[in-house]
């Protein structure tokens, strides 16, 4: 009797098991024509699609059940460095293209060693990702971070994008015209592969971005807590992500955003669906526990610094609010600008590092040596 009682039982997971299988296929299947449609249909489509294709059909989780419901969380945490006492890959001085596979696709990315590097001294990491139609080498030039790290001794790295839908490149960011690409787990092995090449103190990853590339650190933020120190996202575009935001620690970020800014606008967007920043802003200050106001500074002739203190873990949440600024990366030395929006007199690369320098990754956090 208990050995007919098990074989009906296996074959109905077995008939389950073709039946959810089926209903991936078909919703995987359909997803080009619902695509067409409203974004309110078509996201819980494709989230249904890859929670379907995702789930274990014939075993439940020990530490998950059917009853559990939640967005699923990466833990990427921080691991020891292998790279120091080698030779360095490239001269100190230099920036240098080198390239990384992951799964299938190959990336590039851009290696600059400061002049002052030591292969037996650890040596903090920036990753600097460039925006929407733009790429890795434009990035290095717009935010002068190599020089920048040739005076205060970092390493700056700049990932290239892989190209989307739309001909350009660009990162995931949950936006139709954004790359179908797997950019985190990029990123976590970009750090890594790092890690093994070159001296970099692991208590001293950060990640900062312009324009999409401030969308892109915008989500490490919610991802890496446990292995990048701290954020500085710039202009970014910051589109809710269907899983929302779980950060596994508190998280230190420094957002730059002008009010002018006509491509990611500063009172967010119904249309695209875009928050506003402070909206944004006061959303991460909760996140970290932090007090509900920020304190707010006057800073140049017309620009203001919003902080919020009492963080748990003592992260710290930072705001430049560039009045009549657009859509640029701030910065004093050429003055860019994209529209009516010089940002003159303050340089947005000297306050990211500043603002990185002082923080380090949570000693808890610390791979064991």
């Amino acid at each position: 009797m208990r050995i007919r009682r098990r074989r009906r039982y296996t074959l109905a997971l077995a008939i389950a098991a073709c039946v959810l299988g089926m209903l991936a296929a078909i919703v995987a299947l359909t997803l080009p024509f619902w695509a067409d449609l409203e974004e309110d249909l078509a996201a819980p489509i494709a989230l249904l699609a890859a929670t379907l294709s995702a789930t274990p059909l014939l075993h439940l989780s020990s530490h998950q059940t059917s009853s559990q419901s939640g967005p699923e969380t990466h833990l990427f945490t921080a691991i020891a460095t292998t790279g120091c006492g080698h030779p360095a890959p490239s001269r100190p001085g230099t920036t240098t293209v080198d390239r990384l596979s992951v799964g299938a696709l190959t990336r590039d990315y851009r290696v600059h060693v400061p002049s002052t590097y030591q292969s037996k001294l650890e040596t903090a990491l920036v990753l600097s990702f460039h925006g929407h139609g733009s790429t890795a080498v434009l990035q290095e030039q717009r935010t002068g971070l190599s020089h920048l790290a040739d005076l205060r001794h970092f390493i700056a790295v700049y990932p290239q994008g892989a190209v989307g839908p739309d001909g350009q490149t660009g990162w995931n960011t949950g936006r139709r015209k954004d790359p179908s690409v797997d950019d985190v787990s990029f990123v976590d092995h970009l750090i890594t592969a790092l890690q093994r090449s070159l001296c970099i103190d692991p208590q001293r990853i950060y990640a900062t971005g312009y324009s999409n590339g401030g969308g892109m650190t915008a989500i490490l933020a919610c991802e890496f807590s446990g292995r990048i120190a701290a954020f500085a996202p710039v202009a970014g575009d910051y589109y809710p992500q269907p899983g929302g935001c779980h950060p596994n620690h508190p998280v230190s970020l420094l957002e730059i955003h002008g009010t002018a800014d006509a491509v990611n606008p500063y009172g967010g967007s119904a249309a695209l669906r875009y928050p506003a920043v402070g909206a944004w802003l006061a959303a991460w200050a909760q996140r970290d526990g932090c007090a509900q106001s920020p304190i707010i500074t006057p800073i140049g002739q017309s620009g203001t610094m919003e902080e919020w203190f009492g963080c748990k873990g003592n992260a710290v949440i930072l705001h430049y609010r560039l009045a009549g600024v657009g859509h640029v990366w701030p910065e004093i030395a050429s003055n860019v600008t994209s529209g009516s929006n010089t940002a003159s007199g303050f340089d947005a690369s000297t306050a990211i590092w500043t603002f990185f320098s002082q923080r380090t990754l949570s000693s808890e956090l610390a791979p064991a040596a």
